[in-house]
C-alpha cells in the first residue's frame, strides 16, 4: 500500500508539460512590513481612555452603557409610535363627530348615499311653473336673446313645466 510506485491506471495516463502553465513566483514584502508578535496581548485592556486622557472606562461598563442607550432609544421610539398612534386617532375622531354634527345619523345607518325624499302627493303640492330668466335678475325680452349656458339648464327651461 505504501510503496512507492504508481497505480496502475495512473501510469497509464501520459504526463506533457505545457508551456502556457507557469510556476508561481514568490512574493515581494513592502520594506515597513513586521511580523506578527509571537504572543498576542489580552483580548481586552483594562481600561479605555479617551483621546483627551480626561476620562477613562471598562470594556464592561461601556457595552452596558451602550446596552442601556439602545433599550432608551427604543423605549423613546416606540412612545413616539404611539403618540404619533393616538394623535392620528384623535384627528379622526374628530373629523367623525364633525360629520356627525352635520349629518346626525348618516354614518350610523350604513347607507353611504343620501337620497331626498318626495313630499306626499296630496292637495297642498304646489304646481312646477317653468322657470323663466326674470327670476334670475334679468327681463324676459333680455332672457330670449341670451343662450343657456349649459344643455342642462336648456333642459330644464324646455321640461320643467311638465313635472317630471
Amino acid at each position: 500500500m505504501h510503496d512507492h510506485t504508481a497505480h496502475r491506471l495512473l501510469a497509464q495516463i501520459p504526463l506533457t508539460v505545457s508551456p502556457f502553465a507557469g510556476l508561481p513566483t514568490s512574493i515581494t514584502l513592502p520594506f515597513d512590513y513586521i511580523s506578527l508578535p509571537a504572543s498576542l496581548p489580552p483580548s481586552s485592556s483594562s481600561q479605555i481612555v479617551s483621546p483627551s486622557g480626561q476620562s477613562s472606562i471598562s470594556p464592561e461598563q461601556l457595552i452596558a452603557d451602550c446596552n442601556n442607550l439602545s433599550a432608551h432609544l427604543t423605549k423613546e421610539a416606540q412612545t413616539a409610535k404611539g403618540d404619533v398612534e393616538n394623535w392620528v386617532k384623535s384627528i379622526e375622531d374628530r373629523e367623525l363627530m364633525e360629520k356627525r354634527r352635520v349629518a346626525p345619523g348618516w354614518l350610523d345607518t350604513g347607507v353611504m348615499m343620501l337620497e331626498p325624499t318626495k313630499a306626499a302627493q296630496g292637495a297642498g303640492m304646489i304646481p312646477q311653473q317653468p322657470l323663466e330668466p326674470k327670476m334670475l335678475g334679468i327681463g324676459a325680452e333680455e332672457g330670449k336673446g341670451k343662450q343657456a349656458q349649459s344643455p342642462g339648464e336648456e333642459l330644464d327651461r324646455a321640461f320643467g313645466g311638465l313635472g317630471i
